[in-house]
């Protein structure tokens, strides 16, 4: 038993439900790589395989060998991985200064771990404003861009996966004047 789908990233438990019709003793060897080998997890009813160990879109090949005195059988079973949105991990500013040049850097992580690549890329905001693929982020407000009366500044960036799964994040920000402070008073 276990799942029929599993999300990319996921760990996946499986149990294998055997008894051997002659009251005998069952030994179970298990394949979880595809390798034709069946080397993992000798003697367990139960597989595991860790979080973050799979990439999708694909499938995944699991293989059971099962030994008892009624003889060998060996079962198949074949997982869908699907594809998962990266997930934004990222509080960016929500406070810039005139004339200020402001650098954030953004940051995702993908169902997939490492067997992703992360890619960002920048939807609206206003004007000057500068990301790269890298999720580095880059602006300084000009004078007009400044917010008066409780007008905020509009952001939107996206990251992708190299398997095309991506999320979008949204956000506000207040642009504040930069002005010389008043002169002391003696």
């Amino acid at each position: 038993d276990g799942p029929s789908v599993a999300l990319e990233g996921d760990a996946i438990e499986l149990f294998a439900r055997v008894r051997d019709p002659m009251g005998g003793e069952v030994v179970i060897a298990w394949d979880l790589d595809d390798d034709g080998r069946f080397e993992e997890r000798v003697g367990e009813r139960s597989a595991r395989i860790p979080r973050g160990q799979t990439d999708g879109p694909s499938t995944l090949m699991i293989r059971a060998h099962v030994e008892g005195s009624g003889g060998i059988s060996v079962v198949s079973r074949i997982i869908p991985i699907l594809n998962g949105d990266p997930v934004f991990h990222a509080s960016p500013p929500r406070v810039f200064h005139e004339n200020e040049l402001s650098r954030y850097t953004f940051n995702a992580r993908d169902p997939a771990g490492d067997r992703d690549t992360l890619r960002f890329e920048w939807v609206s905001g206003p004007r000057g404003v500068e990301v790269d693929e890298e999720g580095h982020f880059s602006w300084s407000p000009t004078h007009a861009q400044v917010t008066r009366n409780g007008e905020v500044a509009h952001f939107s960036i996206r990251v992708f996966d190299e398997d095309g799964a991506s999320a979008e994040m949204r956000w506000t920000a207040e642009v504040s004047a930069n002005r010389p402070p008043p002169p002391p008073t003696i």
